[in-house]
């Protein structure tokens, strides 16, 4: 090898770059950045499992303080009842 040091150094600089960036963004693919529709594809797909996500705990909800307000009515009309 007729190389001289500094080009090793050099060579490795941008790896470690690589490797510190990768890390911070979270996309340890080589691959090429997503296009415009892609990202917009991706993005409606995440907007579409938050509100999937949503909507059930809303109706849990719901159906909770139905639960609470028919629980309400019967311990009032026992209350009405004197047997």
């Amino acid at each position: 090898l007729n190389v001289p040091p500094t080009q090793f150094v050099q060579a490795e600089a941008p790896k470690v770059a690589t490797e510190a960036t990768e890390a911070a963004t979270g996309s340890g693919s080589p691959r090429k950045k997503s296009g415009p529709a892609a990202r917009r594809r991706a993005r409606r797909k995440e907007q579409k499992e938050e509100k999937r996500k949503k909507a059930p705990s809303s109706d849990l909800a719901d159906d909770r303080h139905e639960l609470e307000r028919l629980a309400q009515a019967v311990a009032k009309s026992r209350q009405e009842k004197p047997d």
